[in-house]
């Protein structure tokens, strides 16, 4: 794992009470989303966002309120 996915990992895993590890697994349900996506867009959860190359588009799709932006279910075999 790299520092930026720890940094990433710990933030999440403070914001949703949970301990996450590489590999982790947990159900993404409309609070949990919400929350991820309201910590991302007041920044509380990007520590390790800095000095991503992805970070302006990151901030766009935040600053737009996730407007277009879409998941999708993935199946385990």
């Amino acid at each position: 794992m790299t520092a930026r996915d720890a940094a990433a990992a710990s933030a999440i895993s403070a914001l949703l009470g949970m301990d996450l590890q590489a590999g982790s697994r947990f159900a993404l349900d409309a609070d949990r989303l919400s929350a991820m996506r309201a910590a991302f867009a007041a920044g509380t959860s990007r520590a390790a966002c800095a000095d991503c190359q992805w970070q302006a588009l990151c901030d766009s799709v935040a600053a737009g309120g996730f407007r277009g932006t879409r998941l999708s279910a993935s199946r385990t075999p």
